[in-house]
């Protein structure tokens, strides 16, 4: 699978999903985690995802709130 391809599939989870863990999509991409860490800090980088402490979200449904 190409780069492109699999950047889509991982926008598609979290769409889905709305959250994930590098080891959820690493099994859904099949694909090793560190390509898809480097997928994810592409993705981010255009503004497109948020990676969390163990995980990635969408930037739509990031906690915003602070107590």
């Amino acid at each position: 699978m190409i780069i492109y391809e699999r950047q889509e599939k991982i926008l598609e989870y979290l769409k889905q999903n709305r959250h994930a863990t590098m080891k959820e999509l690493s099994a859904h991409v099949w694909a090793s985690e560190s390509s898809v860490r480097r997928d994810v800090k592409a993705l981010e980088q255009k503004g497109l995802l948020k990676q969390t402490y163990g995980g990635v979200i969408l930037p739509d449904y990031q906690n915003v709130t602070v107590p």
